[in-house]
């Protein structure tokens, strides 16, 4: 379009805040949301963030019984592994032992050092009655231990384990 066709008054631009875009029309106003709808809506965020915060303690504490139980397993069973390869003679030697482990289930010699968190006793028992056996008979080739695992940080509690261990021949 030439400059010479258009209006006087028109521009190539839409019409601004002060302008109308026709005689007949209305620009229509922008809004916003509220005061009492911003705090509705921070009410009800607020109250679900309480709620999920609340469970936060009880996560923590289940996930550390869970981390200690996983470990007291992991130390029975490096145990039981490491009375199993001795045979059956020397298991123990047919009385009790005690050993102590770090946190993370590791070894160590150092009874009452800062890295020793678990003790365990261990309890030897020959002569088992096996269960479902006529008449209660008895094994002497099957070795019963009794791992009983304590938490420094938890001495209240002591977990015990049962294992099973039987003679090869050796």
């Amino acid at each position: 379009m030439s400059a010479s066709l258009r209006h006087p008054r028109s521009s190539a631009l839409p019409p601004g805040p002060s302008q109308s875009a026709s005689a007949g029309s209305s620009v229509a106003c922008a809004t916003a949301f509220s005061l009492v709808e911003v705090l509705l809506a921070l009410g009800i965020v607020s109250f679900a963030l309480i709620g999920l915060m609340s469970l936060l303690p009880v996560g923590l504490k289940t996930f550390h019984q869970a981390d200690m139980t996983t470990t007291e397993t992991q130390i029975a069973q490096t145990l039981v592994n490491r009375l199993q390869l001795s045979g059956f003679t020397n298991a123990l030697g047919g009385g009790n032992a005690s050993y102590y482990f770090t946190s993370e289930g590791q070894p160590t010699a150092d009874r009452g050092g800062q890295n020793t968190l678990y003790t365990v006793t261990v309890t030897a028992a020959t002569n088992v009655a096996l269960p479902g056996a006529a008449g209660g008979s008895h094994s002497a080739n099957i070795l019963s231990l009794l791992f009983s695992i304590t938490c420094k940080t938890a001495p209240q509690t002591t977990n015990v384990i049962p294992a099973y261990i039987s003679n090869n021949g050796s």
